[in-house]
């Protein structure tokens, strides 16, 4: 996976989390959030500069020191900060997709896998992500 593409990743995942932590829209700015994930790891601290990049999808390759201070401030093992290898089943990363979305966005989803169904008579009629450039 290039740099960018784990860049992206992490600042989806990291600001899912953050949804969690602290609730939509109520993610404290750069600057306090900087200082919170510093203070729940005394032995170690991140700038506002690092967290506004990890946000922003601008950095690729973070630190691993840098992985364990998120992962203690996010309460999750480091693992999850980290992105699926390429060699991983599409289905291992479309689970993990689908554990990042709220109830509402599943309730959704299912209604429209469903009524994709309903207008297709076989699978063969479901589109294709090569019938959209993919």
């Amino acid at each position: 996976m290039p740099d960018y593409d784990k860049g992206v990743w992490l600042a989806t995942r990291v600001l899912s989390l953050l949804e969690q932590k602290y609730g939509p829209e109520r993610i404290p700015s750069i600057r306090k959030l900087a200082r919170e994930i510093s203070a729940a790891s005394p032995d170690a601290r991140i700038s506002h500069t690092q967290v506004r990049k990890i946000l922003d999808g601008s950095v690729g390759n973070v630190t691993t020191r840098t992985l364990e201070i998120l992962a203690q401030f996010l309460s999750v093992p480091t693992a999850d900060l980290t992105p699926p290898s390429e060699s991983e089943s599409v289905a291992g990363i479309m689970a993990f997709r689908l554990a990042t979305l709220t109830p509402a966005e599943l309730v959704q989803l299912r209604d429209e896998v469903a009524s994709l169904l309903q207008q297709h008579q076989t699978p063969d009629d479901l589109p294709h992500r090569s019938d959209y450039g993919a």
